[in-house]
């Protein structure tokens, strides 16, 4: 396990924009990667994950990963035990709209003792499902209560895995054990691995464990093939990196487990990368990359970011950026409500108790120093993308009563999510209110945005973002007019 940031010389990194456009190449892989947080599904505190393997010539293998809290589950007297019971169903249907899986079943927990603090339950299914772009559907309710119910339904992408060189999903694992316990529920390959359902590392294990497999590297031209992990956030900028030789194996099929320490990223959204050649890189005539979403809850490490004085690189005192020198207080009052979106409570608490120009400006600047991808360049790259989506945001989504674009619905998004890989406009629907959805195929994100008043201004009332507003029912509840007009 190496620490992140200090470990990696910054000649050895690979650059900004390279991340970035690995970022957009790998955009459509993230489409096999089914990937939920139910964070408001009721009180069942049910979240779930999908995970893609290889498997035969026919058929790939989906790991559907769940869990749920034993707290929020209802429970009554079975066969002589008192339990609680959620029964699930999971149904994948191809594009034509026939059924490739429909499958449920029942877990059942022992009620807690009393003052026992929430038990997380964890469960796994491995489901056999053909190559291809498919619909799924997961449903789960309390048996003893069937009012207490919730689904989802989301785009399952089934890859094929050939005869070259191919990497299986990554997984993001809690915990991995070697073991030769085959009966065990979460055996896989020599090990029991317990799945990070949610994908977020949270105190006081502040740590990435993945899990995933290595496809036809037996057939390397080489005695060595080469495997690459990077971890970067939305933006594209590149915070580790770490190149591997592995030994050519002589099986067809090999595991790879990677950690990385996490101790010095603030909380937010990020992606673990992983690219591997078939050969060493520079030589390789083959590769392969995934990418996997996580969120990262550091607290520790947002109060130390929000420090009012923080010593710039170097230990010298940071100068006043041109950008805010000179600027008056309403100025700078609106120069900071537009990095709103990106900032964190404590800045927040911090800004609150400034008074005059030059202390708001002094911590503006220290603001994007903090930021700073490459304190070696001219320019600070991440404050010139968040600018031209500034820009964008403006242009395109000024409304009624909003006065400037980045304060509508859709301009916040585009600042904290960066421009939708496809926007499906639907102004004209026949009894419908009109509405867009956002797709962000990268981390297989959507988000929908309704003109409920219908005077051009759109209102987010659905995503399956972490942290978002969660409507599964939002075209009943908004965008269909006789159901919105009764309500």
């Amino acid at each position: 396990m190496t620490p992140i940031l200090d470990s990696i010389p910054m000649n050895a990194m690979l650059p900004w924009l390279t991340i970035a456009r690995l970022l957009t190449v790998a955009a459509a892989l993230l489409l096999s990667t089914a990937f939920a947080r139910a964070q408001a599904p009721g009180s069942l505190n049910f979240a779930y994950s999908t995970t893609v393997y290889a498997l035969d010539d026919t058929s790939s293998l989906v790991e559907l990963d769940y869990q749920y809290t034993d707290r929020g589950l209802t429970y009554k007297r079975v066969d002589g035990r008192t339990v609680g019971q959620i029964l699930i169903s999971f149904t994948v249907q191809d594009s034509l709209g026939r059924y490739l899986l429909d499958n449920e079943w029942i877990t059942t927990s022992a009620e807690p003792e009393k003052g026992d603090e929430d038990h997380l339950l964890l469960g796994v299914k491995l489901f056999g499902i053909r190559p291809g772009t498919h619909r799924a559907r997961i449903a789960y309710q309390d048996v003893a209560d069937p009012t207490r119910r919730d689904s989802a339904e989301f785009t399952l992408a089934v890859r094929k895995f050939g005869s070259r060189l191919a990497l299986s999903d990554v997984q993001v694992i809690s915990e991995i054990t070697p073991s030769d316990d085959a009966s065990n529920r979460f055996y896989k390959n020599g090990y029991i691995i317990y799945p990070n359902v949610l994908s977020s590392i949270e105190p006081p294990f502040l740590l990435l464990n993945s899990y995933l497999e290595v496809y036809n590297a037996h057939a390397a031209p080489t005695s060595q093939f080469e495997i690459i992990y990077a971890l970067a956030d939305s933006m594209g900028t590149l915070f580790y990196q770490k190149d591997e030789k592995r030994d050519r194996p002589t099986a067809s099929a090999i595991i790879d487990v990677h950690s990385i320490v996490l101790d010095e990223l603030p909380s937010g959204s990020y992606f673990l990368l992983v690219k591997a050649f078939n050969g060493l890189r520079g030589t390789a005539s083959d590769s392969a990359t995934v990418v996997r979403p996580f969120t990262i809850v550091n607290p520790d490490k947002d109060a130390q970011l929000a420090s009012t004085s923080p010593a710039p690189a170097g230990g010298a005192t940071t100068d006043i950026d041109p950008l805010y020198a000179g600027r008056n207080e309403a100025e700078l009052e609106t120069d900071f409500a537009m990095l709103k979106h990106i900032t964190v409570e404590r800045e927040r608490e911090i800004w609150r108790g400034l008074s005059g120009a030059d202390a708001k400006a002094r911590f503006l600047t220290d603001f994007w120093v903090r930021r700073d991808p490459d304190p070696g360049t001219p320019v600070n790259e991440l404050r010139e993308e968040y600018g031209r989506r500034i820009e964008a945001a403006n242009a395109l989504y000024r409304e009624p009563l909003v006065e400037h674009g980045y304060q509508s619905d859709r301009g916040r998004v585009m600042l904290q999510y960066g421009k939708p890989d496809q926007i499906e406009r639907h102004y004209y629907d026949k009894n419908r209110r009109p509405f867009e959805i956002w797709i962000f195929s990268k981390d297989n994100y959507q988000f929908v945005f309704v003109d409920r008043s219908g005077m051009g201004r759109f209102v987010m009332v659905h995503s399956d973002a972490p942290g978002e507003v969660r409507q599964e029912n939002w075209e009943r509840l908004y965008a269909t007019v006789h159901e919105y007009m009764d309500n």
